[in-house]
C-alpha cells in the first residue's frame, strides 16, 4: 500500500488515542489557535529542545545509547533516516549522505562527516553539549535553506557562560577539557579541547578490521558573546578538527592499505537583535576543508576554502503575519590532486576551480484563518559552476482542530550544486554539470499530550540531474531518482517509572544505476528501519537501552572473474542492486550516575556497551584474486565497552 493510501488511516489512529479527550468547542471557543506561535508542528520540520511536543533534547543527543555523544548518530534515531551502516553519515529520505548539510550558527559546516572508509563513515561532528539547540529538517524547507536536497541539521551554539565553570572528562578513547569565563554581564567565553584515539578501546574489546593505524584526531572549540541585552547577542564561534586513520582494505580492484586524513576548520560570527516588530540576524564565517586520501590504485587530495555571508531581515506585521526576506552569498576556491595508477604508469594532474553561489528568498508566515497557518515562499540561486540560475517555490500548511491534534503539509522544489569534485574529468579538464535537483511533498499529523507524542509523515521525492560516482569513482550526471515512504515517531511515558520512543521509517528508493544507466534501487535503500529506546531511572544510575534494526542494503554481486592478458582478473557484475546485506541489528546500553559535591564541585560516571549481543554486522563482501569465492567485511562495531569520568568545578 501506498504512504498516500494508508496515511488517512494513521491520521484517524492519531486522532483517536490522543483526541478523544479534548473537546473541539472548548478548544475552539476558549483557546483559539489564532497566533504564529500557537501552532506547534509542520511537515517536515523536528522539533527539539524542551518545548511541548519536543522529540530529543541536547542531553538526550548525548545520552542515546550507542550514538557516542554524536549529533549525527543521535538523529539517526530520528524519523526518516536509514541506517545503511554502522558510521554517522545521515541518509535522509532516499537521498545520498552529502545531499544533508550542517549548519553551524547559519554557516554550512564543510566537514560534518569527520571520515570515510572502507567499512563506513566515522563519528566526529559538534559536541552535542556545545549546542544550544539542533533543529533536523527532513523535507519540507523553509525558503531560507538553499543548495541542499534531503536533509538539513542547524547547530546553534551556546552563548556567554553565566560563571566561571571547567569540565574535565577522561575516557577510554579520549580525553578533554572545557573552561567557561564569565567575564562580566552577558559576555563571556568557552574553550574545549579533546584528543581521542580508538587504540585503547581496540587494546580492550579487539578489532574487527586491519588497523595499521587506528582513528584519532582532536577537536578545539572556542566561543566568545555579548549578549548587550536581552534580544541581542554577538557571537564568534570556532572549531578545529582533525581525524586521521589507515586500515587494510579488500574491494573488487582495491587491494591494499587505504589512508585518510581530514583537517576541517570553521569559524562563524553572528549577531542577531529584535527591535520591536522588526528582527535582523547576519552571519558571517570561514572554512577551510582538506581531504587527503591513499588508495592502492593511487592518491586524492582536496582542499577546500570557503568564506559565507547570510542575512535576514523578518518583520511582525500582526500577530498573525510574519515577512521574512534574505540574501546568501558563498565564495569557494577549490583545488584537486589527483595520481592514477593504472597498467603501471602512474598519471598525475592538479585543477583548481572557483565557485560563487549568491541566493536570495522571501517568505510569508501567516494565519489565514482560525486554527490554519500557511508558510508560503520561495527563492532564487545563482552558481558559477552550473552557469545557471535557479528557481524554488515553497509551500508549508498547518491545521489544528484542537489543541494537542495537528495536520500539516509541505512541499516545494530544492537544487543543490554537487561538490566540485564532480567537475573535474580524469584528464583534468573542467566539465559543465548542472544542479541537481529534487521535488517533494510531505504529509504529517501530529498529536500530543504532556509528554506523550506521536507523528506520522508519508512522502514522496522526485530527483533529477544527480550526480554520482560509478563503480571507478568516474564523476557521472543526468540521473533521476524517486523515493516514497513513511515515517512514525512515538514517545510515551511507561509502565515501571520507564519511559520510551519508537521510531519507524519506510523508504522506497530508486535511482539511475551510475553504472548501467538503468534504474535500481539505490545502494542506500533501507527499506525499513526500527529504533527502540527504553530509559529509566535505577537509584541513583539513569539507564537507557536501544535496539535497532535495518533491512539490509542492496548489493550488487560479482558472479564471476574474467581473466585479462596479463593474468590478472576483472569483475563481472551481476545485475545492480540483485542481492540484499543481511539485516542490520545492534543492541545498545548507556549508564551514567552524577555526584554533586560541596563548592560547586560534582563527577559523572558512564558506562556503555555497543553491540551487546556482540552481532556481528556486515558491510560488504570481499572477493579471491579471481572472484570465485567472497567473504564477508564485517561492519564498524564488535561488542564494545567503554567507559569514563566527567569532572565539574564551578
Amino acid at each position: 500500500m501506498s504512504p498516500a493510501r494508508f496515511f488517512p488511516l494513521l491520521c484517524f489512529a492519531a486522532s483517536g488515542m490522543f483526541g478523544a479527550e479534548t473537546s473541539p468547542d472548548a478548544a475552539t471557543e476558549e483557546e483559539p489557535v489564532e497566533k504564529l506561535s500557537a501552532f506547534v508542528v509542520l511537515a517536515g520540520r523536528i522539533p527539539t529542545g524542551n518545548t511541548p511536543g519536543a522529540m530529543l533534547n541536547s542531553v538526550e543527543a548525548a545520552s542515546t545509547p550507542g550514538a557516542t555523544a554524536d549529533i549525527n548518530r543521535s538523529l539517526q534515531t530520528f524519523p526518516g533516516v536509514q541506517m545503511a551502516d554502522e558510521g554517522n553519515a545521515l541518509f535522509v529520505r532516499g537521498g545520498d549522505s552529502p545531499e544533508t548539510i550542517t549548519l553551524i550558527n547559519g554557516i554550512r559546516n564543510p566537514g560534518a562527516t569527520r571520515l570515510s572508509a572502507p567499512t563506513g563513515s566515522f563519528t566526529g561532528t559538534i559536541d552535542p553539549f556545545q549546542a544550544k539547540k539542533i533543529t533536523f529538517l527532513n523535507g519540507g524547507f523553509g525558503a531560507e535553506h538553499g543548495n541542499v536536497l534531503s536533509g538539513v541539521v542547524d547547530v546553534t551554539t551556546r552563548g556567554a557562560p553565566t560563571s566561571n565553570s571547567a569540565t574535565v572528562n577522561v575516557g577510554l578513547g579520549a580525553i578533554g577539557a572545557t573552561g567557561n569565563l564569565a567575564t562580566g554581564p552577558g559576555t563571556g567565553m568557552r574553550v574545549t579541547a579533546v584528543r581521542s584515539d580508538v587504540a585503547p578501546i581496540s587494546a580492550l574489546n579487539g578489532s574487527a578490521h586491519g588497523y595499521v593505524e587506528k582513528p584519532n584526531g582532536h577537536d578545539l572549540n572556542f566561543t566568545a558573546a555579548w549578549a548587550y541585552k536581552p534580544d541581542a547577542e554577538v557571537k564568534l564561534f570556532a572549531i578545529d578538527q582533525t581525524s586521521q586513520l589507515a586500515l587494510q582494505a579488500n574491494q573488487p580492484g582495491f587491494h591494499g592499505v587505504y589512508r585518510a586524513k581530514l583537517h576541517n576548520q570553521l569559524a562563524t560570527l553572528g549577531w542577531g537583535e529584535q527591535f520591536g516588530s522588526w528582527s535582523a540576524t547576519v552571519n558571517t564565517g570561514a572554512g577551510y576543508l582538506l581531504r587527503d586520501e591513499t588508495t592502492p590504485t593511487g592518491k586524492v587530495k582536496t582542499v577546500t576554502d570557503q568564506q559565507q555571508l547570510n542575512a535576514k531581515l523578518s518583520f511582525e506585521a500582526t500577530e498573525r503575519l510574519l515577512l521574512t526576506a534574505g540574501a546568501d552569498l558563498t565564495h569557494e576556491a577549490y583545488g584537486l590532486s589527483k595520481t592514477i595508477t593504472a597498467d603501471g604508469i602512474s598519471q598525475d594532474y592538479h585543477r583548481d576551480l572557483v565557485e560563487d553561489r549568491t541566493g536570495a528568498f522571501f517568505e510569508a508566515d501567516t494565519v489565514v484563518m482560525r486554527h490554519v497557518r500557511a508558510v508560503v515562499g520561495g527563492r532564487t540561486d545563482h552558481s558559477r559552476l552550473t552557469g545557471e540560475r535557479t528557481y524554488d517555490p515553497r509551500l508549508a500548511v498547518a491545521w489544528e482542530p484542537v489543541r494537542e491534534l495537528s495536520f500539516s503539509a509541505s512541499g516545494g522544489s530544492a537544487h543543490q550544486v554537487p561538490d566540485a569534485f564532480y567537475f573535474v574529468a580524469d584528464d583534468g579538464t573542467q566539465l559543465d554539470r548542472p544542479a541537481m535537483r529534487s521535488q517533494d511533498v510531505i504529509f504529517a499529523v501530529e498529536a500530543r499530550r504532556n509528554s506523550r507524542l506521536l507523528r506520522v509523515e508519508a512522502y514522496e521525492k522526485r530527483y533529477g540531474a544527480l550526480a554520482q560516482l560509478d563503480r571507478d569513482y568516474r564523476p557521472t550526471f543526468g540521473g533521476t531518482g524517486l523515493a516514497r515512504g513513511a515515517d512514525l515517531f512515538f514517545k510515551t511515558p511507561l509502565p515501571a517509572s520507564f519511559s520510551g520512543r519508537f521510531t519507524y521509517s519506510f523508504v522506497d528508493t530508486q535511482r539511475t544505476d551510475p553504472n548501467t544507466g538503468r534504474m535500481a534501487a539505490a545502494p542506500w535503500d533501507v527499506t525499513q528501519s526500527i529504533t527502540l529506546v527504553l530509559e529509566r531511572q535505577i537509584g541513583e544510575w539513569h539507564a537507557s537501552l536501544g535496539w535497532r534494526y535495518a533491512t539490509g542494503r542492496p548489493n550488487t554481486p560479482i558472479v564471476r572473474g574474467l581473466q585479462r592478458s596479463d593474468g590478472s582478473w576483472a569483475p563481472v557484475y551481476g545485475e545492480s542492486g540483485a542481492e540484499r546485506l543481511p539485516p542490520l541489528q545492534r543492541l545498545d546500553l548507556l549508564a551514567y550516575r552524577t555526584w554533586l559535591f560541596e563548592h560547586g564541585r560534582g563527577m559523572t560516571v558512564y558506562v556503555s556497551i555497543n553491540n551487546v549481543l556482540d552481532r556481528k554486522n556486515v558491510y560488504s563482501y570481499a572477493y579471491s584474486d579471481d572472484y570465485s569465492h567472497r567473504q564477508i567485511v564485517p561492519s564498524l562495531f564488535n561488542r564494545v565497552l567503554y567507559f569514563g569520568v566527567m569532572f565539574y568545578f564551578d
